[in-house]
């Protein structure tokens, strides 16, 4: 589809919600076509939140978007570091001011890397939100109940 198909089934799909939720795979591979995309969008108010790893730097689209939902992954997703750290990147969505961070925690390991992700990026601790990893309610709730709160 071109971006303007995409723009008219997104404008006819809408009605009255100016709300637009960018997610992936991984949106910022498509940061060419996202910018002029994104010019329209926020011509007709809408709020713009962008789904991101933390990968790849935003560069133009901060200008566009309202919000990154910024998802770096830990060592416990099995990625190396080296394709799943760019300290470029996470600094530019710390720097943006538009960035929130969710890292999703499997164990009380887990705390310790995302307390080294506030301390080398400065992110601010009400930008952080922890996720646990599960697939159930169930699950959910009891981990959440026993993993530790990174904050004293």
């Amino acid at each position: 589809m071109s971006i303007h198909d995409v723009y008219d089934a997104l404008m006819k799909t809408a009605g009255d919600v100016r709300h637009l939720v960018v997610t992936g795979g991984e949106p910022l591979l498509w940061r060419r076509e996202l910018l002029p995309l994104l010019s329209l969008v926020k011509a007709r108010d809408f709020f713009v939140e962008v789904e991101t790893n933390g990968t790849l730097r935003p560069s133009e689209l901060v200008k566009y978007v309202d919000e990154f939902n910024v998802s770096p992954k830990l060592s416990n997703s099995g990625v190396s570091v080296r394709l799943r750290i760019n300290e470029l990147a996470i600094r530019d969505f710390v720097t943006s001011g538009k960035a929130v961070f969710k890292f999703v925690v499997d164990k009380s390991g887990d705390i310790n890397e995302v307390l080294w992700f506030i301390n080398k990026f400065d992110i601010p601790r009400d930008k952080v939100y922890l996720m646990s990893q599960c697939t159930t309610r169930e699950e959910c709730i009891a981990k959440d109940e026993v993993l530790p709160s990174p904050w004293p």
